[in-house]
């Protein structure tokens, strides 16, 4: 009657839910609309017909199916890690396939036009969160022998673009769930952050409880810290007033290259094991205006243009207040792993102690209690475990392996 005439259905295969719809819909009957089922390219490790995505949407039973393909060359080469004939080649082969089927294809040429891109990184066979991405780069090789690994920047940060309204803790949790879904990296994960990313993988389990089956907390911000003053982001210790000002002033201060001042004067040492080349690299991205203006306007946001001064958490009430929601892990494997090592401002090495006692003892120990199988590892390494990098691995292999036994 509405004159529509394909309805998508889901993704046959993806999850219970999906399974089922297509099992009923076969009873539905349709006077007008066509019903589609909407999937993937085959992987580029499988035969298209041993591929079990491609075949279940032959099995749907609909006359069409829509797959989506990698068409922007930065995942055809990061992500698939293969070259653009390569992909044209396995675009091919799946709608050759398919057609072979009976099944009218319709091809959804992914990220052809973009809105804004979140930079994603996948290799070989969990999903590290840094400030830049790139800071993971030692490990990833290490956890993908055992595991598909991926990594990714969140918008306005590293390769991504930045967003078009400011951040919250729900679009970052949303972008990085339809990414995953758009880059074909299927469900359950291993999720694993650092810092602030921390609590943005808590915020994600507590959205899409059934994606997540284990997270490793890098030295992992807590929603109840109260850091010293001398710990305190510079925008943390102004008033309400500055910081109101700053947030009404930020679009004049950006247009007239303040912020790019700022970012070039920013440069916080490369990890141990990085080349010169990666230092470099690390060193640029981390200081892009769009970071800088990316995360300012997310906390300008945040507080009301400025004017709350939050102290508690890691200064952001929108991602301490969801963070303090998700309250439970239920018997997720989860791994804690807490600096040992910490910094301290000349004069101040006993106040820094003190607090370094209450952050790993009681802050992070607080963070063990979220999971029935939660433990905790104090690692001989400051925030960004540069001293040891290995232990994130090990880390990463020992919530895999639970993971796995629990099959």
């Amino acid at each position: 009657e509405l004159g529509i005439d394909y309805i998508e259905g889901g993704w046959p295969g993806s999850n219970p839910k999906d399974k089922e719809f297509f099992a009923r819909s076969k009873d539905m009957k349709l006077r007008h609309a066509r019903l589609v089922a909407f999937g993937a390219t085959r992987f580029a490790r499988n035969p298209v017909e041993e591929d079990a995505s491609v075949n279940a949407l032959i099995e749907s039973g609909t006359p069409v199916v829509s797959i989506f393909g990698k068409s922007w060359d930065l995942h055809v080469h990061r992500a698939l890690g293969i070259t653009e004939e390569e992909n044209l080649v396995l675009i091919s082969e799946t709608v050759a396939y398919l057609k072979k089927h009976g099944k009218e294809v319709v091809y959804d040429a992914e990220h052809f036009f973009e809105g804004y891109t979140l930079s994603e990184i996948a290799q070989k066979r969990g999903i590290p969160n840094a400030q830049v991405a790139l800071a993971w780069v030692l490990q990833q090789p290490k956890i993908a022998g055992f595991t598909r690994a991926c990594w990714y920047d969140r918008a306005g940060v590293g390769w991504s673009d930045p967003p078009s309204s400011p951040r919250t803790s729900v679009s970052v949790s949303g972008d990085l769930h339809e990414m995953l879904r758009r880059a074909g990296v299927l469900p359950p994960y291993v999720m694993v952050g650092g810092s602030v990313g921390g609590e943005y993988i808590r915020i994600y389990a507590a959205r899409y409880p059934a994606d997540v089956a284990g997270l490793v907390l890098i030295d992992s911000a807590v929603p109840d810290m109260h850091e010293p003053d001398f710990y305190l982001a510079p925008a943390n210790r102004m008033s309400g007033r500055t910081r109101h000002l700053f947030c009404v002033a930020l679009p004049v201060i950006a247009r007239f290259g303040v912020l790019r001042f700022v970012a070039s004067r920013e440069r916080r040492p490369s990890p141990p094991d990085f080349t010169p080349e990666q230092g470099n690299t690390l060193a640029k991205l981390e200081a892009q205006p769009k970071a800088f203006r990316t995360d300012a306007e997310q906390a300008c946001a945040a507080t009301d243009e400025g004017r709350v001064v939050p102290r508690e958490g890691g200064g952001n009430p929108d991602i301490n207040s969801a963070a303090r929601k998700a309250v439970s892990l239920g018997d997720r494997p989860l791994v804690v792993l807490t600096a040992g090592r910490y910094w301290a401002p000349d004069g101040f090495e006993k106040e820094a102690a003190e607090y370094h006692e209450i952050w790993a003892h009681q802050l992070q120990a607080s963070l063990v209690r979220l999971s029935t199988r939660g433990r905790q590892v104090v690692v001989d390494a400051h925030h960004d475990m540069g001293e040891s990098p290995d232990s994130v691995v090990t880390a990463v292999r020992q919530v895999v392996d639970e993971v796995r036994s629990k099959k």
